[in-house]
């Protein structure tokens, strides 16, 4: 979807130094990242190729925002690529992509939107046991940013906010026997958003640290068991900001008149570990099932604000005091999955249960039920289908505002075709129906949405 630290000035870093330590750490990541993947680049023997793929795209939106206030139909054209260049030898693989998303809305600038997303992944064989790996991404997109509407005493405008976020991920993979298999991962990964005037506040720059540790066993032909434990730290820049107004206390029974001062901001952290077992299941060469249940812990701690009284008139004593909260609960997590195929489709159901920060620094849990399918008709046509109910919820404290943003119900359902015009091109149509109900407004919102889309995918270059 907080366990926020104290933000007074003598404790934790200030913004500025916080800005330059995560400047030092990218510098960091640019730099392993490139040792790491260019240094075999000198050896011989390599395979090396690429290729890429693009198109056209026309969509046409009912609300595109699923806003329960006064909105408008807006049209949108863009494009998509993809470029990706893949480099291999006996011991070492590498793959780098670069994808563009652009879209131009028909009337509406504040729509309008360039992303741009790097990643690559790579991988060394230590020795026939073990694998290292290493995988980095760069990427400069776009989210929907909610803002409380004051005029109206329920309801939400949103809008499109850029922002920024960086990752590195080294891994490491050993085959205990033949069986078994032992994978670890950390993982960093820093988000900054693009500050305003009118979204300041809502949306927090995060950091975040992960570790996982995996068990992998194929216990027979049929069935493989696994076990998860993964702990993570996520890290929050709340806006800073201060405010103050005349104020009237008592003290022993008289009135004191002076100065209210709040002052808010500073750094927030949610604490997660989890432990999780799960079992892939394959009961005949159609049927897949997929299962993982198990428990997370978390602790969340939350800046609040820092409110004083200062006396002017009458005497009186100073006052201060601090709204931090810190807050701890255990949760159940669930994941799902059993899919059939067919011989021209297949068609799955899904369900999870989780928790996870939100762009908001609250903590969300979220439940999910899906169903998809898809069938060819012919080897030109075929079509898709969709199904899902997601229910969220702030699981923790939070202004009115940002907790009234995060409980909503969805339901959504699609469809689509696809129609292979040469081996290379392909044109598709989707239809999707979105409805959101926000039970605390008791007010609800949906959108019909058309996507056309017109795709070329060419022969990949290899040297």
């Amino acid at each position: 979807m907080t366990s926020p630290q104290d933000d007074l000035p003598d404790q934790g870093p200030t913004g500025g130094e916080r800005s330059r330590a995560q400047g030092r750490t990218r510098h960091k990541i640019c730099w392993v990242t490139a040792i790491f993947v260019l240094a075999p680049v000198s050896a011989r023997g390599f395979d090396i190729s690429v290729g890429g793929n693009g198109g056209l795209a026309e969509e046409f939106n009912t609300n595109i925002f699923l806003t329960p206030n006064p909105h408008k139909e807006v049209w949108g054209q863009g494009f998509n690529a993809n470029l990706n260049a893949t480099a291999s030898e006996r011991h070492w693989q590498s793959r780098w992509d670069a994808n563009f998303v652009n879209r131009w809305y028909l009337g509406n600038n504040d729509l309008d939107y360039a992303n741009q997303l790097f990643s690559t992944k790579n991988s060394y064989s230590i020795s026939e046991r073990s694998i290292l790996g290493l995988n980095a991404n760069y990427n400069r997109d776009n989210t929907l940013s909610s803002l409380a509407d004051n005029s109206v005493d329920v309801g939400y405008v949103f809008r499109r906010v850029p922002r920024t976020s960086r990752g590195i991920s080294p891994n490491w993979m050993y085959s205990l026997t033949e069986k078994t298999r032992l994978s670890a991962q950390y993982s960093y990964q820093d988000t900054t958003y693009e500050k305003s005037a009118d979204v300041a506040g809502r949306f927090v720059d995060s950091v975040s640290h992960s570790g996982v540790a995996t068990v992998d066993h194929q216990y027979s032909e049929r069935l493989s068991l696994r076990a998860i434990g993964v702990a993570s730290t996520y890290e929050m820049a709340f806006q800073e900001g201060a405010s103050s107004s005349p104020g009237l206390v008592y003290q022993n029974g008289i009135p004191i008149i002076g100065i209210n001062r709040i002052t808010t901001g500073g750094t927030g952290v949610i604490d997660t570990q989890s432990l999780s077992l799960g079992f892939t299941y394959v009961p005949t060469e159609t049927i897949k099932i997929d299962f993982s249940g198990g428990g997370q812990f978390n602790q969340v701690s939350n800046p609040g604000a820092t409110v004083s009284f200062e006396p002017m008139f009458n005497g009186g004593v100073p006052r201060t005091f601090n709204t931090s909260s810190h807050s701890s609960a255990f949760s159940e997590i669930l994941s799902a999955e059993a899919t059939k195929r067919f011989e021209r489709g297949e068609f799955g159901f899904n369900y999870s249960k989780s928790l996870s920060p939100n762009l908001l620094g609250l903590l969300i849990s979220s439940e999910r039920y899906g169903f998809n399918g898809r069938y060819s008709w012919t080897q030109q046509l075929a079509s898709n289908f969709r199904l899902a109910v997601t229910d969220t919820a702030a699981s923790g404290s939070g202004t009115g505002s940002t907790t009234r943003f995060s409980q909503r119900s969805q339901f959504e359902i699609g469809s689509g075709i696809t129609w292979t015009l040469t081996e290379r091109a392909s044109l598709s149509a989707n239809y999707l129906y979105r409805q959101v109900e926000y039970p605390s407004s008791r007010r609800e919102a949906e959108d019909h949405s058309i996507i056309l889309r017109l795709q070329y995918n060419p022969d990949q270059i290899h040297f």
